[in-house]
């Protein structure tokens, strides 16, 4: 039944979560790697890279935060299907566009093969367009078709980002 199967699943994450946290990881780094719960390998390798990562990259902070930014203002529970209309776009909500759909492909064999710190660094070649993007955009525009077309965008943008962690979770000092 759903209800064992979510009692289940429940169980279960809190065990990984507690060995991962035996293992000495970060609380924050444990949560935005539990992103992809259903595979506990992947999350294991998102893990270690997002611990290396955070020490070892000084661009780390400033690429997470902006990676942030793009799931922060998705409201909570938007389930838009990330599907554009790529000829609306203009401006940088085109440049976002080109940007992301030049990396998506690469971004997605990346996180199939565990390869999260190539993954951050071809997501890291997105932060100039996000910040051009929130710079000029107002994504909860007044017109309720501009606003919906922004949102599915971020959508879009944050499926790709979310192959390397849940980065809401991530505590950026």
């Amino acid at each position: 039944t759903i209800t064992s199967r979510s009692a289940v699943r429940v169980f279960l994450r809190t065990r990984v979560d507690g060995i991962f946290e035996e293992q000495g990881f970060a609380h924050d780094e444990i949560q935005a790697a539990l992103v992809d719960f259903d595979d506990v390998v992947q999350a294991t390798g998102r893990m270690q890279s997002l611990a290396v990562l955070k020490t070892a990259r000084k661009e780390f902070r400033d690429v997470a935060l902006a990676l942030s930014r793009v799931t922060n203002i998705l409201p909570k529970g938007y389930k838009g299907d990330g599907a554009v209309a790529a000829e609306m776009l203009q401006g940088p909500e085109r440049a976002l566009y080109d940007a992301h759909e030049a990396v998506r492909e690469q971004a997605d064999g990346l996180s199939r093969d565990g390869k999260f710190e190539e993954l951050f660094d071809l997501l890291s070649t997105l932060k100039p367009s996000i910040d051009a993007f929130f710079a000029a955009v107002l994504v909860m525009d007044p017109d309720p078709l501009v606003k919906d077309r922004r949102l599915a965008l971020l959508k879009r943008v944050e499926r790709t980002i979310r192959l390397f962690a849940d980065v809401r979770a991530l505590v950026l000092n």
